[in-house]
């Protein structure tokens, strides 16, 4: 009201919104593309009050005047802190010093020491690292070498994620020896696991800019973790009839991937957003028990590389109710209906990724025959005939068995 009414986008016919430094469109050029129009002065025309509001007092008397909003200037003059390539020394804008061993590492503690965890967490924190309680988080474990022969369920998730383990020896060391970190790994090393951690340091610049902070390098896995990221695990599916059930679901044991008309009733979606730099997934399956007439929709979405997410496992009352349920949760989600040949992108909606579980390979579909139809033979015995030589179902048997 205040400035005129905001003309359509020209590049996406979008709707601009107002931020804070400009005016932003929220439209799309393409079904995968967001437009990314920027602009301080865009076009606009008179305001119109709507007749029922003009028995408002205010709003009776409101004339438009069209004029372009001023903008602050420049973060250089508003904000009092300088930005990293101002002249002023950085030295106090750096919080980890750079002569503590430990900085930026993470340290799982397991078993029995004869220094109690809060004792440990206080000279881990004092080298500069910092305690954690996942394997697949830490750089170095400690603990003792009774613990690394017993091989206790959570030592196996050290070693899978190839951790190296060493004694409690090691952290005194560190804070008062001057042998090399590397050295003093390999000295105090239980495991015969784990890949070498090296430090490298980076010294500040001179002319006052700031250079990274210090890192971990590993020759095998990267131990360093930049913003909270899920690791990378393998995982191992079980396939039944053609597809595998999300093991997230806590039914991978006891039920099955519905399928109906030869269309198995999974989908696996994406949404990615360049402009924000997101990989949204979206997975969905209609689950059938495996023994009683009992369905589930389960569903899981989050994003890739990051532990955003969740998932939902709804319990349907019958059959009925469990497609129509999958069926909307689909079309919510694509806007493309599930029966649909052809699939048409929408903006802001997923699009369905392609699955191979191996059970479409080409070399297959080549060899898959129609049954023929000059047979003399009795109908049972074709039909054991083409039941022993179906190579579809022979290959469903065999990803099933992992062959």
């Amino acid at each position: 009201m205040a400035f005129g009414a905001l003309l359509p986008c020209e590049e996406c016919k979008g709707q601009f919104v107002f931020k804070s430094d400009a005016y932003y469109c929220s439209g799309d050029i393409t079904a995968w593309t967001k437009c990314v129009a920027k602009t301080q002065t865009p076009n606009r025309k008179d305001w119109v009050i709507p007749k029922e509001f003009r028995e408002i007092p205010y709003l009776k008397k409101f004339k438009c005047k069209k004029q372009d909003r001023v903008f602050p200037p420049d973060a250089a003059t508003v904000n009092s802190v300088p930005p990293p390539s101002a002249s002023a020394p950085l030295t106090e804008t750096v919080s980890a010093p750079r002569d503590k061993p430990l900085t930026n590492m993470k340290i799982l503690v397991l078993g029995k020491l004869s220094k109690n965890k809060e004792e440990v967490k206080s000279i881990v924190e004092e080298l500069g690292g910092k305690m954690t309680t996942t394997a697949n988080k830490a750089t170095l474990c400690i603990s003792t070498q009774k613990d690394v022969e017993k091989m206790s369920k959570k030592m196996e998730e050290v070693k899978e994620a190839k951790v190296r383990v060493v004694s409690e020896e090691f952290l005194q060391d560190v804070k008062s020896s001057s042998k090399d970190f590397q050295e003093l790994v390999s000295l105090h090393a239980l495991s015969p696991w784990g890949a070498e951690v090296k430090m490298e340091h980076e010294e500040m610049a001179v002319d006052g800019k700031c250079s990274k902070p210090p890192s971990m390098k590993s020759a095998g896995k990267v131990k360093e973790e930049q913003g909270p990221s899920k690791s990378e695990k393998k995982m191992k599916l079980t396939v039944k009839g053609g597809a595998a059930v999300d093991p997230d679901s806590g039914l991978e044991d006891s039920a099955h991937v519905f399928e109906k008309g030869g269309k198995i009733f999974s989908a696996t979606l994406g949404l990615v957003d360049i402009v924000k730099g997101t990989n949204s997934y979206y997975k969905l399956q209609l689950l059938e028990d495996d023994r009683e007439n009992r369905y589930w929709v389960f569903r899981s979405w989050g994003r890739v590389g990051t532990v955003i997410g969740s998932n939902k496992l709804e319990q349907m009352p019958s059959k009925e109710d469990a497609v129509e349920h999958f069926l909307n949760l689909y079309e919510e989600k694509t806007g493309n209906s599930w029966h649909s040949k052809n699939f048409t992108k929408y903006p802001k909606k997923f699009y369905p990724l392609e699955i191979d579980y191996g059970q479409d390979e080409e070399a297959v579909r080549k060899l898959t025959v129609g049954a023929g139809t000059k047979s003399k033979l009795a109908k049972p015995i074709q039909d054991l005939i083409k039941m022993i030589f179906d190579v579809e179902s022979m290959k469903k048997a065999m990803v099933e068995f992992e062959v």
